[in-house]
């Protein structure tokens, strides 16, 4: 059973649109697709299209990466749906990609008073990106060599002083996610407050871990999956391709035949 339930588009912080995801998906034949962009649902329909012309067996999953804020640190909780998003859904993202677009805006004034010179229609973002992230300003800062790494623009400028925090809870997030009939997974856990950070997210109804994440050492997924097991939470896997200078591969920790048809039968009971 192969499946990547967590990859980006050039909606949010991907830099390819959503026919490269749909070539991908049938070239690795994956059985079961999820694309999270951030706080975006703007794949969804394009994706569902895709699949229906060239008659594929890929079984599309609707889904977002949401923004959350648990004391004070952000985390991001993948929502998996077993429709099409819902009004209550997209207005919700819509909101989102508002305070996004404004915490960029911010950000940007702030950079201006240390000497950055930097404006909006500069920032490297496809037309149709819907969510700004930290990452576009992070090319920004390199395309105009003020940095020459990802590291160092976020060390040097993209600190707390610049970029404000979001509002979302984490709380308010899992709610949103779970009265609409979808699994509130934490995606890419952090090792460091791990145990304390997840029996808060669970006293809010989260109901899932992502616990392959390409982009992660293997060894915590191992910690990851043993937690799952333990608390009785599902378990998730996926690339967190976005692209950019990465190729998209295939890899063995992308097999979900042990995990996947507990995290489906949750999904679609």
């Amino acid at each position: 059973m192969r499946a990547d339930l967590h990859i980006h588009t050039y909606h949010s912080d991907g830099s390819f649109p959503t026919e490269t995801l749909i070539d991908l998906a049938e070239k690795n034949r994956l059985d079961y697709l999820a694309i999270t962009d951030h706080d975006c649902f703007a794949s969804f329909e394009t994706a569902t299209r895709l699949i229906g012309e060239r008659g594929l067996g890929l079984k599309l999953i609707p889904a977002a990466e949401f923004t959350a804020m648990l004391n004070g640190e952000e985390i991001h909780i993948h929502g998996y749906f077993k429709e099409a998003p819902s009004p209550r859904l997209l207005q919700y993202a819509q909101m989102v990609q508002a305070e996004r677009r404004a915490r960029i805006e911010r950000a940007l004034e702030i950079l201006g008073t240390i000497g950055v010179k930097a404006t909006m229609d500069e920032i490297p973002a496809h037309p149709d990106c819907l969510s700004l992230t930290q990452l576009h300003l992070a090319f920004l800062l390199i395309s105009k060599n003020y940095a020459r790494s990802m590291g160092e623009a976020r060390r040097v400028y993209l600190n707390e002083r610049v970029l404000p925090k979001f509002t979302m809870r984490a709380e308010d997030v899992i709610q949103t996610i779970s009265s609409e009939g979808g699994l509130a997974v934490w995606a890419h856990p952090d090792e460091e407050n791990f145990d304390n950070r997840l029996k808060t997210l669970m006293g809010f109804g989260l109901a899932g871990l992502e616990v392959f994440n390409l982009r992660r050492q293997e060894k915590a997924s191992k910690q990851f999956l043993k937690a799952s097991k333990k608390n009785g939470l599902v378990a998730s896997l996926g690339s967190d391709w976005h692209g950019h200078s990465h190729t998209y591969h295939y890899d063995h920790q992308l097999d979900g035949t042990k995990i996947l048809p507990e995290f489906l039968g949750k999904l679609y009971h």
